[in-house]
């Protein structure tokens, strides 16, 4: 497999006919939503031809790659790419302003 990472607004470009990725829900977004990558495959299956990367990449712009499974591997681990969960201390914080709300309504139990 070869890999591009693209970036959010060049998706409109992506032909899923040319790539793993089966739709814009398939995706996989880095943290500010900024980002995103495409794989492909970079050699047939019968005969072993090597593939060159997919047309419609020419029309993204500020790409990095084509990269190997191990290059996007090691960028995938980056914190920019890592989903992050938040803290206690955001939880509790996120929980409080749901409790204190004024507008919020509870159904009564019956």
């Amino acid at each position: 497999m070869k890999y591009m990472v693209i970036r959010a607004s060049d998706v409109k470009h992506i032909d899923f006919d040319k790539v793993e990725q089966t739709s814009v829900d398939t995706l996989r977004y880095n943290n500010k939503k900024t980002q995103t990558f495409v794989k492909w495959k970079s050699k047939c299956e019968c005969c072993d031809r090597a593939f060159t990367k997919p047309s419609f990449l020419s029309k993204c712009k500020n790409t990095t790659g084509p990269l190997t499974h191990e290059q996007m591997k090691e960028i995938l681990s980056y914190d920019l790419w890592t989903p992050r969960n938040p803290s206690n201390e955001e939880l509790e914080r996120s929980m409080r302003t749901v409790k204190e709300s004024p507008n919020t309504e509870y159904a009564e139990e019956e």
